[in-house]
């Protein structure tokens, strides 16, 4: 039997779009930001705890062509390769069949005169979609003698409002949010009323990280890592409708969510610290007790010995007969 192994990628965009950028920063630098993501498109149960691997998503068709996956990753037993679009385009299907043929030559299983491809399982993502566009996609192969068959869910960010990305956890998506109110995009920046209720989604986003980030579900890197893409996002997408662009990125990069970041990384430092000093002081106590256990032969001794050093005035009596006891 013959595997061949991959390896793991870095951020390299090749894609001049933004939004192409996004998708791939976050699932490089935050993958298990994706497992929400994985379950919603093909009703998996993965825990928020599973290892994520990411591998190379580049390699070169027919060794000249330079192709680009978004996401190539693997949990458990089960490889997944996921394509972000931000418009359809009648070549979709045939590029997703040539990179998953590709992934399924870069792992093979060979016995004797058998040779085993395993396809990935592939989703699409739509940031822009409409009636018309699926739900899934099929692939068919023909093959001497049979065919083969498979089928690639589509996930559309479009259908889902607010609530629900934050009711599924798919904060992965929340960068792209803004993408369902493109087409009315207009409307919200003249219409004060409607400006008001997409900030108000905004807000609750807000509030939902910052629970995520206090009650330690979601690292303080990982919610300033939404922060950063959903502003690239409305930059670009908003950049012709400037109250929509300033309201998202006062609410996504204002001082609230910033502020509940920096709270709990400064409350984690802290905390690192004083169980360092604490362990630092612990130790340099037992190391003194001990020294001077076998030279003054006195509990009452040695606690006054003890105190008198500036470092552990204020130990209790009772912590210097621990360490004599079990020194």
């Amino acid at each position: 039997m013959q595997k061949k192994k991959i390896a793991s990628a870095g951020v390299k965009s090749v894609s001049g779009t933004p939004y192409d950028d996004v998708f791939r920063t976050l699932m490089v630098k935050c993958p298990e930001l994706m497992i929400p993501l994985i379950n919603e498109a093909f009703d998996m149960h993965y825990g928020s705890e599973e290892p994520v691997l990411v591998y190379h998503n580049e390699f070169y068709a027919g060794g000249r062509q330079k192709r680009v996956t978004d996401a190539y990753m693997g949990i458990r037993h089960r490889r997944y390769h996921i394509e972000c679009q931000s418009t359809s385009d009648g070549t979709v299907m045939v590029r997703m069949f040539e990179y998953d043929a590709q992934i399924a030559l870069e792992s093979f299983e060979q016995k004797r005169n058998k040779v085993r491809f395993t396809f990935p399982h592939s989703m699409l993502l739509y940031l822009r979609s409409s009636v018309n566009t699926p739900k899934r996609m099929k692939v068919t192969v023909r093959v001497p003698g049979d065919r083969a068959r498979y089928k690639v869910p589509v996930m559309k960010v479009s259908e889902y409002s607010a609530q629900e990305l934050l009711d599924k956890d798919l904060v992965f998506l929340i960068p792209f949010h803004l993408f369902r109110y493109e087409k009315e995009m207009k409307l919200y920046g003249q219409e004060k009323e409607w400006l008001e209720k997409l900030k108000g989604n905004y807000r609750k986003i807000v509030r939902y990280l910052s629970e995520k980030v206090a009650d330690m579900s979601l690292t303080a890197l990982q919610c300033r890592m939404i922060q950063e893409m959903t502003k690239k996002i409305a930059e670009s997408l908003a950049a012709d409708h400037a109250e929509v662009r300033e309201g998202v990125i006062e609410i996504m990069g204002g001082q609230v969510l910033e502020l509940e970041c920096e709270k709990f990384w400064k409350e984690t430092v802290e905390e690192s610290r004083r169980k360092g000093a604490e362990q630092g002081i612990a130790q340099g106590l037992a190391a003194l007790v001990k020294t001077l256990k076998p030279l003054l032969h006195d509990e009452e001794k040695i606690y006054e010995a003890v105190i008198a050093n500036e470092a552990y005035a204020d130990v209790t009596r009772e912590k210097v007969m621990e360490y004599y006891m079990n020194t």
